[in-house]
């Protein structure tokens, strides 16, 4: 095969990689950059292929029509080198203006190349030949001023492009130095070209070097992920924020930190990006594993604090210590060093730090995972607290009593046109539980009632039920509705601190008494057994819907419904003490809890309500032993 054959044969072949590159590079459009990627990638092809057909030509028209034509992808990649570097870096795309401008250049310079009258102006043919076809020897007066304009465009390009690489820690800086080396080789070459210095090769190497510029761009886009470490890390991290923020890569590597999260770890962030977050929080490691299956995930981390605090001196702005200021201490080789605003020393730092930690996955629009975001809470100082209340409680036994009485009304209202009761039994072991209820007047001359069962038992669940208690109570003097009282009480009690904040509860609010001593219940339920409607006759029903459990995230779904109670009905709210108290591998259930509210006999509506609750409470008694708290509320419309 000659070598003239072989070169335009090369040629075709690098346009089929080219056409093959912005192919897959297609598949994937939806990732940042790509699709200036992809106009790069067809700006090289169709310069390949142009020169092929320019090599393979035998007539001056022919080689001037496939040179003209080879401009087309020339002048597209200034402008598509430019905006896949912006895109990259975290900028916007290109403005209208901007892009209308950056098409002025290759826009004259195509039409110069399309009218013969001005063709010579890029291109003069004086007889030369390659491979026995004519070929330009030289540029015309407006070659260099376009080759100058490509070069200034595209050479800065690069140094942007090759700037934002530098900002990446160690870790990546091989990567970086192949990326940027890869798009400045053939630019180089193509200048030597131009300029005739050294030893210039009989065709033009630019289109063949930019194979390996397409390659490997496509190779640390789409495999090492390279070009998603900083747009990816920049768009989520929010420098103000309180939290200390990291964005870790596929591989659990700090792609970027917030100066909140330096502080925290006590090491510049430069230092911090690249490296394994769990070199430094150890205890991440299984919540990473568990954030694959789960994209928002929340944990608590112990790390030492001598550790993080041994770290501080390496943070920047260290405070020097003036020669002559030395102290006695100092001349004998022992230096202390102050800690920063904010931050215990060393010696009076706790043995732990306790971390809250929240991981959420960052996925592309294809969901395909591309990062994580791990925001850290300092919570050391309120589990301190929390644990120094658990020991008082334990070492007051006798607080257990008088804290669970308070969060329980010492008795019920006198409420017109209604008879109430209620019953609390508490599980065995005398903690304090998180079982409560109330009944209250509104502002609007309704009364609220509300039962509810908080998780957890001690002193945590007292916090929460009293919390609940009073925020309810708040919201109902203002006149808010029962979906919107349970709604607001779900952001009282959602934590990204603390995952076990939360409860069930059955709110409602009665309208005052019609002429006939009906009423009508306002109800909504957020996670809580429906309550029990049991009729004169004795048949019984549940209504509302069961809805969200409150204080486990920020949105939740509430229902409320509206029912209308005749005299002698009976509404019971209760907690799933009730119908989960076992008897070996059997429940009691709500068949057998709606058994024992029909059963239920007073004297009249005057005592049903009395009757109803130590009705249920006898058939738990009867039926095995109390294991969980039970708390009751009954309502019975007496006219």
């Amino acid at each position: 095969m000659s070598w003239h054959a072989a070169a335009v044969l090369g040629f075709m072949a690098l346009s089929v990689l080219y056409l093959t590159l912005a192919t897959f590079v297609w598949q994937h459009r939806d990732v940042v950059g790509s699709r200036p990627l992809i106009a790069m990638l067809v700006a090289v092809k169709l310069w390949s292929l142009f020169y092929a057909l320019e090599l393979s030509s035998r007539t001056e028209q022919a080689t001037s029509l496939w040179a003209g034509l080879k401009f087309i992808g020339i002048v597209t990649l200034p402008p598509a080198l430019w905006s896949f570097v912006r895109q990259w870096t975290g900028h916007p795309p290109l403005r209208r203006r901007t892009l209308a401008l950056l098409c002025v250049e290759p826009v004259t310079v195509l039409t110069l190349l399309a009218l013969p009258q001005t063709h010579d102006l890029i291109h003069v043919y004086e007889g030369q030949t390659l491979f026995g076809a004519p070929y330009p020897s030289s540029g015309g007066p407006v070659f260099w001023f376009h080759a100058v304009y490509t070069y200034v465009v595209m050479f800065s390009a690069v140094i942007a492009l090759t700037v934002a690489m530098f900002r990446v820690a160690r870790p990546y800086r091989r990567q970086a130095m192949v990326l940027v080396a890869a798009s400045v080789l053939p630019m180089v070459a193509n200048f030597l070209w131009n300029a005739e210095l050294g030893d210039r090769p009989t065709v033009d190497p630019t289109p063949a070097l930019f194979a390996i510029t397409g390659v490997v761009l496509v190779w640390g886009f789409f495999r090492l992920q390279l070009l998603d470490v900083v747009p990816v890390a920049r768009g989520v991290v929010v420098e103000q924020m309180a939290d200390a923020v990291m964005v870790l890569d596929a591989y659990g590597r700090i792609a970027d930190a917030n100066p909140a999260c330096s502080r925290l770890l006590g090491t510049p962030r430069a230092a911090l990006v690249g490296r394994r977050a769990v070199d430094y929080l150890p205890g991440l490691a299984p919540a990473l594993a568990d954030a694959e299956r789960e994209p928002d995930l929340q944990v608590e981390l112990s790390v030492d604090a001598a550790l993080l605090d041994a770290r501080l001196p390496q943070l920047p702005e260290p405070v020097p210590t003036p020669r002559r200021a030395r102290t006695r201490r100092q001349e004998r080789g022992t230096t202390t060093t102050t800690p920063p605003t904010g931050t215990a020393a060393v010696g009076a730092a706790p043995e732990t730090r306790e971390l809250s930690a929240s991981l959420s996955t960052v996925t592309d629009t294809l969901g395909r995972e591309v990062a994580c975001t791990v925001v850290l809470r300092d919570v050391t100082e309120r589990k301190r607290i929390e644990r120094r209340l658990r020991v008082l409680l334990a070492e007051q036994t006798r607080l257990s009593g008088v804290l669970r009485q308070s969060l329980m009304p010492a008795s019920l209202p006198e409420v017109a046109g209604l008879r109430l009761a209620a019953r609390y039994r508490p599980a065995p072991g005398g903690e304090v539980s998180g079982d409560f209820y109330d009944v209250h007047p509104t502002d609007d001359g309704r009364w609220a009632f509300v039962l509810g069962d908080v998780s957890g038992k001690g002193p945590h669940a007292a916090v929460v039920t009293s919390t609940a208690r009073h925020t309810v109570r708040t919201l109902s003097a203002q006149g808010w509705g029962p979906r919107d009282v349970l709604e607001q009480l779900n952001r009282a009690l959602v934590s990204a601190e603390d995952p076990e904040r939360f409860c069930t509860a059955v709110y409602g609010q009665v309208d005052p008494p019609t002429v006939t001593g009906n009423v009508r219940v306002h109800l909504a339920l957020g996670g809580h057994p429906p309550p029990l409607v049991r009729r004169p006759d004795g048949s019984v029903t549940s209504v509302g819907r069961p809805g969200t459990v409150l204080g486990m995230q920020t949105r939740v779904r509430l229902d409320e419904v509206t029912l209308d109670l005749a005299v002698g009905d009976l509404l019971l709210a209760y907690t799933d003490g009730v119908t989960e108290t076992r008897s070996g591998d059997a429940l009691f259930g709500e068949d057998r809890l709606a058994c024992a509210l029909a059963e239920a006999a007073g004297d009249g509506t005057a005592t049903l309500a009395d009757a109803a609750v130590e009705s249920v409470l006898g058939s738990l008694a009867r039926f095995g032993p109390a294991r969980d708290d039970v708390a009751l509320l009954a309502l019975v419309v007496s006219g």
